[in-house]
């Protein structure tokens, strides 16, 4: 039936009614490598190299071509990897509180050639004490959904707020909460479930744990950023993207494409969903 197929769980997710409430995660810290490699192998070959590739491909027609760059809560920095590479002329300094996950980082960047990235283990709830600044470039990307709550998301946002030079560009995307639980679920089911037992799980409590478009709005509306563009997807409404850009819009080289045919279908749409809003 179609209530059962994805399409359907799309059209819920774009104009059904908001009933799942949030639940902050539990363990927001990666700390184990069994873990750090689940979340690893995904921004290789699964939905997250989509996802990557999408953010590459607006950073390099909007970010700066030079100068410093701060990544907040780096991850497993695959995907600060591939910005180091596709802008070598930027200085990356990555953050995050895991261990593992910095240790990641900097094999990802060793691995990519990048000698542009440095790493330093420190809480995005507490850049104020970061000892470096201001950054011509700050990324923020699948790390909002962190935060325990509304106000400590604000108390990120205007971290990057003071340490983001003027006319730079700070650029935010994470996912949005589901409007249910039934849906939570269809999406882990859909592109979650190859990686490991771990990684479904903790992809399943992160969706659970996302702002709504409208309460990162507001989060927003309550930092002390300027002239920023929020961006909500025509398609899906499952992602959210910040933008602050005085860069104009320019032209990128060509990338290679993705190596799978669902990867070049799930890229294309995230293309087409975003078109013309940043």
């Amino acid at each position: 039936m179609f209530e059962n197929t994805y399409p359907y769980a799309i059209l819920k997710q774009r104009f059904g009614e908001q009933r799942l409430r949030r639940q902050p995660e539990m363990d927001s810290i990666m700390m184990d490598r069994e873990q750090d490699l689940q979340y690893s192998r995904d921004g290789q070959d699964g939905a997250l190299a989509v996802l990557y590739e999408f953010i590459i491909h607006v950073l390099l027609r909007r970010a700066p071509a030079t100068g410093e760059a701060l990544d907040v809560a780096t991850g497993s920095g695959q995907l600060l990897a591939k910005l180091a590479v596709a802008l070598p002329g930027v200085r990356f300094l990555a953050t995050d509180l895991s261990p593992h996950m910095l240790s990641l980082a900097e094999g990802n960047a060793r691995r990519a050639g990048a000698a542009n990235v440095e790493t330093k283990a420190h809480s995005m709830f507490d850049l104020e004490t970061l000892g470096r600044g201001p950054f011509d470039l700050i990324t923020w990307c699948f790390a909002a959904h962190h935060s325990p709550t509304a106000d400590d998301a604000v108390r990120a946002l205007d971290g990057m707020a003071r340490l983001l030079k003027p006319g730079g560009t700070l650029f935010v995307f994470d996912i949005q909460r589901p409007k249910t639980g039934d849906l939570a679920v269809a999406f882990a089911d859909r592109y979650n479930q190859t990686q490991g037992a771990w990684y479904y799980q903790d992809s399943l409590d992160s969706y659970k744990a996302a702002f709504t478009f409208g309460e990162f709005r507001r989060a927003l509306e309550r930092s002390s950023l300027k002239n920023w563009v929020h961006v909500d997807p025509r398609l899906g409404n499952f992602f959210q993207m910040v933008l602050i850009a005085a860069t104009r819009r320019r032209d990128a080289p060509a990338r290679p494409p993705l190596p799978r045919l669902w990867q070049r279908r799930d890229y294309a749409l995230m293309r087409l969903g975003f078109a013309g809003r940043w």
